[in-house]
């Protein structure tokens, strides 16, 4: 591991800071969230959507705090919401019915309507990374494992430009 790997990170997620936090969703168990005013992008199957300019995919632990209490974990997508039997979850591998989901949802509708922007970005020499926005929203991620795997993405949608991905080196 490079003693320099938690400024590299830093750097590398320079870009961010003063960026909107727009959303937070998710493609299975890998968290998606979004940063940066609206781009329209041209999937690979021609539909068009409309996105934030930045992204950051998360396939390792991670919480996102509020005032120090948790708003939304990894653990989240594995968790029924009220009301959902085990049997109805277990459909799809619970996707739309988490609690991460009705979490998400209820998020997403608060965020929209504030101008919630990062303020500093943190970084550890292990790849863990810590988000700090307004309305004390806090994004921590932890590298959590000992084998060659990705934990993270960060990258501009759209761009040509390489992503920035951290792995265990």
């Amino acid at each position: 591991m490079s003693n320099n790997r938690g400024k590299l990170i830093e750097s590398a997620l320079f870009s961010l800071q003063g960026e909107r936090f727009r959303y937070t969703y998710r493609a299975g168990n890998m968290l998606t969230m979004g940063f940066g005013e609206d781009k329209t992008h041209v999937r690979h199957d021609g539909t068009i959507r409309v996105v934030a300019r930045y992204a950051l995919h998360v396939q390792s632990s991670w919480r996102l705090l509020k005032d120090n209490s948790i708003v939304l974990g990894c653990d989240d997508f594995y968790i029924a919401q009220n009301g959902v039997t085990y049997e109805e979850f277990k459909v799809d591998g619970g996707f739309g019915k988490s609690i991460f989901d009705s979490n998400s949802t209820f998020l997403n509708e608060y965020i929209e309507h504030r101008h919630i922007c990062v303020l500093k970005i943190e970084a550890s020499d292990f790849g863990d990374l810590v988000i700090s926005m307004d309305d004390n929203y806090r994004l921590e991620v932890m590298y959590n494992s000992s084998v060659l795997d990705e934990s993270w993405r960060f990258f501009e949608v759209g761009s040509e430009k390489k992503h920035f991905v951290v792995f265990n080196e």
